[in-house]
């Protein structure tokens, strides 16, 4: 459509105000993380303050928690997490994606969001029983191992056998990956 550009020519004309309302129009007609960042930066702090307000009722799933994470609200991005549990082990590139918002965070909200994903995989088991899933699923942890300790990981391996013991190629594949990863301990 026209309206970026649109926004655009009037914030290059110096008509904050009118570009701030188109960008927010492209918001509520798109969801744009994009146009709704730059519509921060045209208005004031206490235009910003409603906006932010608004828009934490129009966003939700993995855009909400995105938002919250370029604002600085890591308290609620736990949160939302948390709620997001199931969705989040709903599918293994949801998955991936949450690891990279608990890279986000600061340290002291990390181990939070490492629990909140490590949790949310168990969903992620009550379908998939396949020694390719198991495979994959493992070689993200390695992924979490940067930003978590390897007692964390070793508990979390524990529990998913003890919950699906009856899984021979899950646990011939944990102990696999516990191997490697001892392996890789020793270099």
């Amino acid at each position: 459509t026209f309206l970026p550009y649109k926004a655009t020519i009037l914030k290059k004309l110096g008509r904050k105000e009118e570009a701030l309302q188109v960008y927010l129009e492209l918001f509520s007609l798109t969801s744009s993380l994009n146009y709704l960042l730059k519509a921060k930066e045209l208005a004031s702090i206490e235009e910003w303050k409603e906006i932010k307000k608004e828009s934490k009722k129009l966003l939700h799933s993995f855009s909400l928690i995105e938002f919250l994470i370029e604002e600085k609200d890591y308290e609620e991005v736990v949160e939302e997490m948390e709620k997001l549990k199931k969705t989040i082990g709903h599918d293994l590139e949801l998955f991936r994606r949450g690891i990279s918002i608990v890279r986000k965070l600061p340290e002291k909200l990390r181990s939070k969001g490492v629990e909140i994903l490590l949790d949310s995989s168990f969903y992620l088991f009550e379908r998939r029983t396949n020694r390719d899933f198991y495979k994959s699923f493992l070689s993200t942890l390695n992924e979490i191992l940067r930003i978590t300790d390897e007692e964390q990981i070793r508990t979390f391996l524990k529990k998913l056998i003890e919950s699906y013991p009856t899984r021979r190629a899950l646990k011939e594949e944990i102990r696999n990956y516990l191997h490697k990863l001892r392996g890789d301990n020793k270099q």
